[in-house]
């Protein structure tokens, strides 16, 4: 199952999220007019996200610059069938080649230019922490399928703070910092 546990074997969900890339290492080069830039060596994280759309509100985090083999990744927003909703947050932390999936129920708490997310996985506690300049943050166009056209509705971080703690029975397994999170609020506040 994907980030969502066994939700997603429920059909007609609004939204589903599966992170399936973790850590990965990148070959080769791109090149932007007449500069060109190795990117050998440089991290790799991806996901599938999927649905009736975006929701009217979300919140997704990812950083895997910590230093060590670590790599978090959160995703959450109101889901449901039809008209029964829930706010439901998931998170994903690779740990020294150990996969905790941190399915709902999570809590997360937003504010202005703050993530602050509490997740379990089994005995493991995960706390995150993000933080970026609201100011600073670029505005992406999100889709909107059954009208057919697309609105600036995100605000995205590509250079976001992250700071997360694992632990497990009481005891820290991991602590770390990454100056490299994308941090991502969308739709309405």
């Amino acid at each position: 199952y994907g980030g969502l546990g066994g939700a997603h074997a429920l059909p007609g969900l609004s939204q589903y999220w599966h992170p399936h890339l973790f850590g990965a290492q990148v070959r080769g080069s791109v090149t932007a007019g007449a500069r060109s830039f190795a990117l050998d060596g440089a991290g790799a994280y991806g996901e599938k996200n999927w649905g009736a759309g975006f929701p009217d509100r979300w919140w997704w985090g990812q950083a895997h610059d910590f230093g060590d083999v670590v790599s978090v990744a959160f995703a959450g927003g109101p889901v449901g069938v039809g008209p029964a909703r829930l706010q439901a947050t998931a998170a994903v932390v690779r740990l020294d080649g150990t996969v905790l999936r941190c399915r709902p129920p999570a809590t997360a708490t937003l504010g202005d230019g703050a993530w602050r997310l509490r997740a379990r996985a089994g005995a493991h506690r995960v706390e995150i922490e993000g933080a970026a300049d609201p100011a600073a943050a670029h505005a992406l166009t999100v889709p909107l399928p059954a009208e057919r056209r697309a609105v600036d509705r995100s605000q995205h971080h590509l250079a976001g703070e992250m700071r997360v703690r694992v632990t497990r029975r009481g005891r820290t397994m991991f602590a770390g910092e990454s100056a490299l999170a994308g941090l991502e609020r969308g739709g309405a506040a």
